[in-house]
């Protein structure tokens, strides 16, 4: 599993990075190999203004070339981070159980009429 960080007026350190790569790959640890690659993107929305203004947004493309996205605005980045992988791993089970029940519905067999008398 790839994961691509981007930051937008969020100083990107070796800490932060680590974090981030840390708390991805533990997340969806049980989903690796259904997961190509996720993208994380750290913005600072308001700048040196201050308030709730910090967002992660993640994106993880899914081996079947679906996208799932989640995103998470907190007043620090890094709860914003925790909060964020907590729902994408969620939002990734969630898709995998939905495809599990509708192959489930494509191999039931349609009930046998019963005989005309």
């Amino acid at each position: 599993m790839h994961v691509e960080i981007l930051a937008r007026n969020v100083p990107l350190t070796p800490l932060l990075r680590d974090l981030v790569e840390r708390r991805v790959r533990f997340a969806l640890a049980r989903f690796a190999n259904r997961v190509q690659e996720v993208r994380v993107r750290l913005d600072d929305l308001n700048g040196p203004r201050g308030g709730l203004d910090m967002r992660c947004h993640m994106t993880a493309r899914l081996r079947s070339g679906d996208p799932i996205d989640a995103e998470v605005t907190d007043l620090q980045i890094e709860p914003a981070i925790c909060r964020c992988t907590e729902r994408l791993a969620r939002r990734v089970r969630d898709a995998r159980a939905t495809r599990i029940v509708l192959r489930r519905r494509r191999r039931a067999k349609p009930p046998v009429p019963a005989p005309a008398e």
